[in-house]
């Protein structure tokens, strides 16, 4: 009986935390800890959905009741936030990564007219804006071709430190 207690706890807290007026605007999902070992697999799931397998690496998707559960799950392995322009052009451009062929590569414009022209979607610049547009029908496809890898804090804190005298 405590469980289910607990479970409509949680159902009350969600539902009164999810905001109404943001409804598929782009959010930024970062995972920032878990080893796969030490996940259970309901949550290794949620994380293989999002594309969040690596530590460090990053996806935007929409926010939405059924995301927003998700996200409420995962927020122990996980950070995330709503995003602004300068923040998914900076990714896109500083970060953005393809999948082609198991090899990760930089993104450029005739890749990104080969897999997403069909969508009309045929530059960089297409790309950043149906990432930040809040009512985007095609932020999912450009997610799926698109992926983020973020430097680990302790490589840029070494590339960045002052060694001592």
């Amino acid at each position: 009986f405590d469980f289910y207690k607990k479970q409509a706890s949680i159902n009350n807290i969600t539902d009164s935390f999810f905001d109404q007026s943001r409804v598929n605007s782009p959010v930024l999902v970062i995972r920032i800890q878990g080893t796969k070992e030490r996940i259970s697999k309901p949550i290794l799931a949620i994380l293989r959905e999002f594309k969040l397998l690596k530590i460090c690496s990053a996806v935007i998707v929409d926010y939405n009741k059924e995301n927003y559960e998700k996200l409420t799950l995962i927020s122990s392995y996980v950070t995330w936030g709503f995003t602004n322009k300068k923040v998914v052009s900076s990714m896109v451009t500083k970060r953005g990564l393809v999948f082609e062929n198991q090899n990760l590569q930089e993104l450029s414009n005739t890749d990104i007219e080969a897999a997403l022209g069909k969508q009309n979607i045929l530059c960089i610049e297409d790309l950043i804006y149906e990432l930040y547009s809040v009512n985007s029908k095609k932020r999912g496809v450009a997610m799926g071709y698109l992926g983020f890898f973020l430097l680990s804090p302790c490589e840029e804190l070494k590339e960045n430190a002052v060694l001592p005298l």
